[in-house]
């Protein structure tokens, strides 16, 4: 036989032997490892409910914009309302410092009382007018008075009844000013 064909099977045996090390397949089997477990953390899963909540991004204007002027002058003293709040009609918004609105009230009391005291006055010199022309014109029907008498009797009547008439004007003018005071008496 030939050498060569022997040596052929001899070398494949050989070569597949080579391949078969137990030194080299534990070498293969140690470089393939794989990296540790990666750590995870795990939650209970329960049922529960859960309040709905939205969140916008955006702008927001008032409905209605309302300019307020003051209409008198005065310190202001407190405030009674948040800034940006909502308030009602007739609602109080300010307190001002209110001692000159207290004397202007004060002084218009005492101009009613002193026109109410000028009207009794006068109907007290209408009364008296009153009595004397009364007692003047059959005296001067009957000619036991001159004429010059009962036209001053007459004329002392009309300057006291315009005297009444005014001083009651008067009083009714400074109740309607002093009427806007009001508030501050019951404070």
């Amino acid at each position: 036989m030939n050498p060569f064909l022997l040596a052929l099977p001899l070398g494949l045996i050989l070569l597949v032997l080579a391949g078969c090390d137990p030194a080299s397949s534990q070498q293969e089997q140690a470089a393939p490892q794989a990296p540790p477990p990666v750590a995870v953390a795990t939650l209970k899963v329960e049922r529960e409910s859960i309040p709905l909540q939205y969140e916008y991004v955006g702008q927001i204007a008032g409905s209605l914009e309302v300019e307020i002027r003051n209409r008198i002058t005065g310190i202001i003293e407190q405030r009674h309302f948040e800034e940006g709040g909502e308030v009602t009609a007739g609602q109080l918004l300010f307190s001002l410092d209110d001692a000159q609105y207290r004397a202007q009230l004060r002084q218009a009391r005492a101009a009613i009382d002193s026109a109410r005291a000028q009207k009794l006055t006068a109907q007290a010199q209408l009364k008296k007018a009153q009595r004397e022309l009364k007692r003047v014109t059959p005296l001067a029907n009957q000619q036991m008075l001159s004429q010059n008498q009962q036209d001053e009797a007459a004329s002392a009547w009309l300057i006291a009844a315009s005297a009444t008439a005014t001083w009651a004007v008067a009083i009714s003018t400074a109740e309607a000013a002093s009427s806007c005071w009001f508030w501050l008496s019951i404070c």
